[in-house]
């Protein structure tokens, strides 16, 4: 059996920053899910970081499957390897870096799911200003 993917499709729902050159893939969007969760493929290249930002109306949950992922909530830090998990609150401060030599990928969810999820924005802004985007309600 062969998948054959739809790489026109695959694009429009990819999202890339040129500047950090990192990437968030939609694996399912809010619609898709009837408004459950809004789950995504974060593919963060070494180096590549958000700042420290906040969502009032839902969790971010991040489940590494390559490389490490340090991950700030609140005044806690950790660092995610393959199969490893955290999620935020809804309201808590928090930001995520790859700070190691290699890509990291993590599947990010949403709950409840998110319509106009802020990454769109937040990878615009980074791309058109790298130091855009300090400490942000999303």
């Amino acid at each position: 059996m062969t998948t054959t993917i739809d790489t026109a499709a695959h694009q429009r729902r990819r999202i890339f920053n040129p500047i950090q050159n990192d990437a968030v893939t939609f694996l399912e969007t809010s619609e898709e899910s009837g408004g459950i969760r809004t789950l995504a493929e974060l593919d963060v290249a070494p180096g590549g970081k958000v700042t420290p930002h906040f969502h009032l109306g839902y969790t971010e949950s991040f489940h590494v499957t390559e490389g490490r992922l340090r991950v700030t909530i609140g005044d806690g830090e950790l660092t995610l390897g393959p199969g490893e998990a955290a999620t935020v609150p809804a309201g808590i401060l928090h930001a995520w870096a790859n700070a190691s030599d290699e890509r990291t990928v993590a599947q990010v969810e949403l709950r409840p799911g998110q319509s106009r999820p802020a990454w769109p924005s937040a990878l615009a802004d980074s791309a058109a200003s790298p130091s855009a985007g300090t400490s942000a309600r999303r």
